[in-house]
């Protein structure tokens, strides 16, 4: 343990797990924080804050190393680095789609009744256990919103992930009436974390 009446000086440092190396944004940063404290008790917590980290929208996992030193003398007391250790690290959540008409093509035949699309969301760094939401909405490639009926066209699945990587689909169906024969549809996806209504993706 440490020792009562001591100085000490605690440092984190970001680390890219992919890398095994110092994380850097997409602006050259590397992030490292330190505290300094006066043991107490001989064992105890003191926290490491980071602040404005930038990360990007890319699936990314953040391990923190970190290296305890007695101030006075200026050593290294303790050290922390194990880039595999799941408590020291944090994920970014990153989520892709892929969406098919129901014939499992990208081609929308029916033109004069109801189709149904179905948009696949693949994620990975999700929480398990937590709950979310995805909501798909649909527009033309212009920006211009679909509209069914005076409506938009929208559906949310809520999910609750056993493992951080998976995939869920969220389907639509909508009249066709609304589009030509030469245009062409996208979807938005939206994730939401329920307990916060943040959005994560």
């Amino acid at each position: 343990g440490l020792t009562t009446g001591k100085k000490y000086k605690l440092t984190g440092t970001l680390m890219n797990k992919a890398t095994g190396k110092e994380y850097v944004d997409t602006d050259g940063k590397k992030y490292s924080s330190s505290v300094e404290f006066t043991a107490e008790t001989a064992s105890g917590t003191v926290e490491v804050k980071f602040k404005n980290v930038k990360i990007s929208y890319e699936y990314t996992a953040i391990v923190v190393f970190e290296s305890l030193r007695e101030m006075r003398k200026d050593i290294e007391i303790a050290v922390h680095e194990d880039i595999n250790d799941n408590e020291q690290t944090v994920y970014r959540p990153y989520a892709s789609t892929v969406a098919s008409s129901s014939s499992g093509t990208k081609n929308i035949t029916d033109l004069t009744g109801k189709t149904k699309i179905s948009d696949k969301v693949m994620y990975k760094g999700f929480t398990p256990g937590s709950t979310y939401r995805a909501t798909a909405t649909l527009y033309k490639t212009n920006g211009t919103q679909i509209m069914n009926d005076g409506k938009p066209v929208t559906n949310s699945v809520t999910f609750t992930p056993k493992e951080s990587d998976g995939t869920v689909k969220v389907p639509l169906t909508f009249k066709t009436d609304s589009i030509s024969s030469d245009e062409a549809v996208v979807i938005f996806e939206n994730i939401y974390d329920v307990a916060t209504e943040e959005e994560i993706s």
